[in-house]
């Protein structure tokens, strides 16, 4: 049976235990992790929110978000990798979680939902609302997925900005991925290097079906899409409309 997740405190604390399954009991509000964990070396400076799963220890469990919303999610740790509600997950299902008005600062693998996806993992209807800045890998919803992830019905409308390679609107960078199914970007994208996409800053492989992007998209360097800045998967029925500057 799932861990019923009630206040910002108990969605914290799945980091303790990342092989069980959680489901949110109401909406969240999160505002208070604009103040959690104070930078010592500089008194006023918060890192926020503590991202669940980390490159040593992922997140393996399941988080059912039962259609409600985590909104004002704070995290603020430029210098940290695996940035995201979920720093790094393997093998895991997060279905049915909303964010909304998300403030997300990270280094490499950064998304507002999960830094960096490993594993024949599975996300389905979510979506992430805010901003998203970052380095290499930096996406609305995922900033990185190296596993046969099956991604479909999700969606981003946060602001991202990469100042390294692989920028998304919803995912910026992609390899081994197995499908990308009815999933958007709205958001505006704005990558300095290269590989910046609307909807995904670079995938090498997998099918991509029935997508789109919205978003303007602004690239400093080389490959940059309205839809994809580099792709290799299988696009069908796919469409980007904002402008493209790069």
């Amino acid at each position: 049976m799932a861990i019923v997740i009630s206040n910002v405190t108990e969605l914290q604390a799945m980091e303790l235990f990342p092989t069980l399954d959680y489901e949110l009991g109401n909406n969240i509000n999160a505002a208070a992790t604009s103040l959690w964990n104070e930078d010592p070396g500089n008194p006023g400076t918060y890192f926020g929110f503590d991202p669940v799963g980390t490159s040593a220890t992922k997140f393996t469990g399941e988080l059912d978000g039962k259609g409600f919303t985590i909104s004002n999610l704070f995290i603020g740790r430029p210098t940290e990798s695996y940035v995201g509600l979920f720093g790094a997950i393997n093998g895991a299902t997060v279905k049915n979680v909303a964010l909304a008005t998300c403030d997300i600062t990270g280094k490499s693998y950064t998304g507002a939902l999960i830094g960096r996806v490993a594993g024949a993992a599975t996300i389905s209807d979510c979506s992430s609302a805010g901003t998203v800045d970052g380095v290499d890998g930096v996406g609305g919803l995922i900033g990185e997925m190296f596993s046969t992830a099956t991604i479909t019905d999700c969606s981003s409308s946060c602001t991202v900005t990469g100042t390294e390679y692989n920028t998304g609107g919803l995912v910026g960078d992609t390899g081994d991925l197995e499908v990308l199914l009815r999933c958007s970007a709205t958001g505006n994208v704005h990558g300095t290097y290269d590989y910046v996409g609307g909807l995904i800053g670079y995938t090498s492989d997998g099918t991509i079906d029935k997508c789109y992007a919205t978003g303007d998209v602004v690239g400093d360097a080389d490959y940059v899409g309205g839809l994809v800045g580099s792709c290799g998967a299988d696009a069908t029925n796919c469409y980007a409309v904002g402008d493209v500057a790069g």
